[in-house]
């Protein structure tokens, strides 16, 4: 059983990036003309640890009265190459793991980059995006040039060839999955370029058990993508832009070969692509059409993906949908002021095949206003609305559903003062509703507001705030409310920090109080010097129940740790 493609195996890209590494010693897309004045080698790292301490009365605990914990990190770079090690050490679990096994270089001389090893490149949203591979690739990407490009080929899915190897279980599992891809941009204007760009993809067959794909219901694909990106700006105020690909997938490339009557021009593409009975075709696009002011921007947007639309170069793309929105976005009052509104509709089951449609209609609306460095404030609000109707059976208006979602948000800051000492207001309100027309009807909404005294030459503050949340579903409510206070200072300048806080919380269920909690904790963190580190916090609970219903409890955490950094 072949485990890696014979002409770009693992062991020979290694010892190509080897030979690439004593040659042309950089990385991270750094350039190579300044290799001179950096270390080839840097380590950095650290250590910590920690202890927790637990107990609860009133009920069981609800974790180990003692729990440890042991942490180690460890960053070589060479050359720009950073190799990380972690080692975690608890009492219920040891482990040790050195992720060497995700490792690349991105070197640029002239404007050539080359990537080599585990990397991520991006063409599209819709044929390359964000996908990693172990390979290489090279862009080239003068400065000033009307020309570039980009090329890679790699490893996008390991092998993993369940049962294959003695009956042993290893995983999920997967055929190798090898790609190649290229990309032409043209135009020196970043708004009036394009890009034509093909990504193709397919799995080997011989990489997992015929058994073990029939009884897990896998099989091996094929996949071609084609697209073209551009940009076009029309008029001095008015441009436009667009992301289209066409993908070609073969569900099963072990059915055979088989001549298309639709789409004939796939028949022809030799090992490009085969096509047979499991093949299929869909398109993706997306347009925006602006226009744009100093100071404002009319957008309009349209976007569909056709049902079962895949691309092997993207992680997931959405699909079944169409949409089109409208927006508009302004500045005023030198900047001071900003507002974007936004609204639209989509809908799914685009080839009608499904037994129900949604439709979708989504309305933001966002602004805020910063007169001053002392003031400010910010507003939202959101419509999201959605209806659900069988397609096939319209006449039964019992299996119409639809519901609106509303939310809105509120928030204001005022900070006054002088450099010395300063003082802040701040109120937030959150909100948001669900109705639908089944009675299934909730509410939720949060106030939080309070002031903030800080004396900055003390390195002192402290903060009280009251806390409102109410949730309400049909018949049911539940409404928490308490105050807050917390009190922070810095001593021995600045090296130790000195935390302490309190909050107590009222709950009531539908409008009866059931019990009355109170939380205090305490933090206290010391920077000894720039190696090492002192932390300690204790954390205390305490529920009072007045109802029967209602358990009373406390709760200790305490803890310690240890902080080493090289």
């Amino acid at each position: 059983m072949k485990t890696y493609n014979s002409i770009f195996s693992l062991p020979s890209l290694m010892l190509f990036l080897l030979f690439f590494l004593i040659q042309l010693p950089k990385s991270q897309a750094q350039d190579i003309g300044g290799l001179g004045g950096n270390k080839p080698v840097t380590v950095t790292g650290g250590f910590s640890s920690q202890g927790t301490f637990y107990n609860a009365s009133g009920i069981a605990n609800r974790r180990d009265p003692f729990f440890w914990m042991l942490n180690g990190n460890l960053n070589i770079n060479l050359y720009g190459i950073d190799i990380p090690i972690s080692v975690t050490l608890t009492q219920q679990q040891r482990n040790f793991t050195q992720p060497f096994n995700q490792f690349g270089l991105s070197p640029t001389y002239k404007g050539v980059t080359a990537h080599l090893g585990y990397r991520s490149l991006n063409f599209s949203q819709f044929s390359l995006s964000g996908n990693v591979f172990l390979g290489a690739g090279i862009e080239v990407n003068p400065q000033n040039s009307f020309v570039r490009g980009t090329i890679l080929y790699g490893r996008f899915v390991r092998a993993v060839p369940i049962g294959g190897i003695d009956g042993l279980v290893t995983g999920v599992p997967a055929y190798e999955r090898m790609g190649y891809g290229a990309k032409v941009g043209l135009g020196r204007n970043p708004e009036r370029t394009v890009e034509l760009m093909f990504f193709k993809a397919k799995d080997d067959e011989n990489t997992v058990n015929p058994n073990v794909a029939m009884s897990s219901s896998i099989a091996p694909a094929e996949n071609l993508v084609l697209g073209v990106v551009g940009k076009q700006q029309i008029t001095k105020r008015i441009f436009f832009d667009i992301d289209y690909a066409f993908s070609a997938y073969t569900k099963d490339i072990r059915l055979g070969r088989s001549e298309l009557d639709n789409y004939k021009s796939f028949n022809n593409l030799g090992n490009l692509f085969t096509p047979n009975a499991s093949s299929q075709f869909n398109k993706a696009i997306h347009t925006n059409l602006s226009y744009r002011l100093d100071n404002y921007e009319f957008k309009l947007s349209y976007r569909r993906i056709d049902p079962e639309f895949k691309s092997m170069g993207a992680i997931f793309l959405n699909n079944d949908l169409e949409d089109i929105t409208g927006g508009v976005s302004l500045r005023a009052l030198q900047n001071k002021l900003t507002f974007s509104a936004n609204g639209g509709i989509q809908r799914n089951n685009l080839n009608s095949d499904l037994l129900s449609r949604l439709t979708r209609g989504i309305w933001a609306l966002n602004i805020a206003y910063a007169p001053s460095q002392k003031f400010s404030m910010n507003a939202s609000y959101n419509n999201f609305a959605s209806s659900t109707r069988l397609v096939q059976v319209e006449e039964l208006d019992s299996l119409f559903y639809s519901q609106v979602t509303r939310s809105a948000g509120f928030g204001i800051n005022y900070l006054a003062g002088t450099s010395r000492v300063k003082h802040l207001l701040f109120s937030n309100l959150n909100y948001q509703a669900a109705r639908d027309n089944n009675a299934g009807n909730s509410t939720f909404y949060s106030v939080s507001s309070g002031y903030q005294y800080n004396i900055v030459p003390l390195a002192f503050n402290v903060t009280a705030s009251f806390n409102i949340n109410n949730n309400t579903f049909d018949t049911f409510d539940n409404l928490t409310i308490g105050p807050a206070l917390a009190v922070n200072k810095a001593f021995l300048q600045k090296k130790m920090k000195i935390g302490v806080s309190t909050t107590m919380v009222n709950l009531y269920n539908t409008g009866i109080l059931s019990s009355r909690n109170i939380n205090v904790r305490l933090t206290n963190n010391y920077m000894i010097n720039k190696h090492h580190a002192l932390s300690f916090n204790i954390n205390w609970l305490n529920r009072a129940a007045l109802l029967n219903t209602v358990k009373a409890f406390t709760e200790f955490r305490g803890s310690l740790g240890y902080n080493y950094r090289f």
